[in-house]
């Protein structure tokens, strides 16, 4: 929090040629930005990007094709997982951003296990966000 002025992010997932290669992360300065975005004019504006990115050859994405070697290893997998069990804590718990990673955090501290495990098996399902739930009474 210390390093960067932003407190939110909209992962918006490309529309067309580019569905399923990812997001568009929009980086927003206060959590409350998030409530102001208008879809429809985010969604029009990825689609512009798309069309020019794909239309001057500055990418080639093939859904058959296997992409760069690094998207693949281990430290972007594990950060993948971090960022969706994130995610969805947000949404299953309705808690934010910062205190998806702290209930992360404390649930991997309390297991004596890592925080990209612990997000692996959020993600997949095998954790319950709800087992994450902090109550009050403790």
């Amino acid at each position: 929090m210390t390093r960067t002025p932003f407190r939110a992010v909209a992962a918006i997932p490309w529309p067309t040629t580019l569905k399923g290669a990812g997001t568009v992360d929009l980086l927003l300065h206060h959590s409350r930005d998030l409530t102001d975005l208008d879809i429809s004019q985010v969604d029009e504006v990825i689609a512009q990007v798309e069309h020019t990115l794909i239309s001057a050859s500055v990418v080639e994405f093939s859904l058959l094709g296997p992409g760069p070697a690094w998207l693949a290893g281990p430290a972007a997998n594990s950060r993948n997982a971090v960022l969706i069990a994130m995610g969805m804590l947000n949404v299953a718990l309705e808690v934010s951003t910062p205190d998806a990673l702290a209930l992360l955090r404390g649930h991997a501290y309390a297991t004596s296990r890592t925080v990209d495990d612990i997000a692996r098996d959020v993600a997949n399902r095998r954790i319950p966000a709800q087992d994450l739930r902090v109550s009050s009474n403790q």
